[in-house]
């Protein structure tokens, strides 16, 4: 869940002109995130203990106290909190889009960065409600552990125990599931992002090719081809310097 909050984090900070959208400052950020992810979770290594049953060891929550802590920060820390933080930096992204295609691209040019918007738009729309609908019901499933069983000691009868298990287990691996539905989202609902990722392909492609020297092996036209799409990647990168450039310029100003 991390995961897909730093995605929609970083693309806030890859598309701001101020100070957040230079290497130093994100080495930094990466930096703070990693410590105080790790601080956030210390607790877990004092708590947790090493139980073996029938000879197997497991790893358990312990005492009763701190599993009702658990089971109420799970679901904050890494549900709830990520949601929000997901939907915040999505929005500040788009109004951050906006801003600098106002104030450096000529109204009447700004089609295509209107097309890349809405395509921006679905796509941090369809990561926040599937990361939603993934992590709410393990989100549940522990807000009714910590205090349903927990603190009001519900008891179980052997087939409601049976449904309960079944539905954490389910609830746990969907939740294990949204690190992995980023690539599908943005493959299925941003044509962008599936140019982008031939590009790769295409650019992976030719560096094999070209480290294994089988690149001169290949027909006249090939190489042309990937000669005439570096050229253009090259120009894509000099324009995207260029207008980010004139786009702190006129934060400057």
């Amino acid at each position: 869940m991390q995961y897909c909050t730093s995605s929609v984090e970083d693309h806030y900070y890859s598309h701001s002109t101020d100070i957040f959208g230079t290497v130093p400052v994100a080495w930094k950020i990466i930096t703070i995130t990693t410590v105080l992810t790790f601080l956030g979770n210390i607790h877990v290594l004092v708590f947790a203990q090493t139980v073996v049953s029938n000879g197997t060891p497991s790893c358990t929550i312990l005492p009763n106290e701190y599993l009702v802590f658990f089971n109420i920060f799970v679901p904050i820390a890494t549900c709830i909190l990520p949601v929000i933080l997901m939907g915040l930096f999505g929005i500040l992204t788009i109004i951050n889009i906006r801003t600098t295609r106002t104030r450096v691209i000529p109204q009447e040019n700004n089609e295509r960065l209107r097309a890349n918007d809405r395509q921006l738009i679905i796509m941090l729309l369809f990561q926040v409600l599937i990361t939603t609908t993934l992590v709410a019901p393990w989100a549940l499933i522990n807000m009714f552990s910590a205090i349903g069983v927990a603190i009001l000691k519900y008891k179980f009868s052997p087939l409601g125990q049976g449904i309960f298990n079944f539905i954490f287990n389910v609830s746990r691996m969907l939740y294990y599931l949204t690190p992995a539905v980023g690539f599908y989202i943005y493959t299925l609902s941003a044509p962008k992002f599936r140019h982008e990722i031939k590009k790769s392909f295409r650019h992976g492609l030719k560096l094999i090719l070209t480290g294994t020297g089988i690149m001169r092996y290949l027909p006249a036209d090939v190489q042309q081809m990937f000669a005439t799409e570096n050229q253009r990647n090259n120009i894509n990168y000099s324009l995207t310097r260029t207008r980010k450039g004139l786009t702190g310029h006129a934060h400057q100003r």
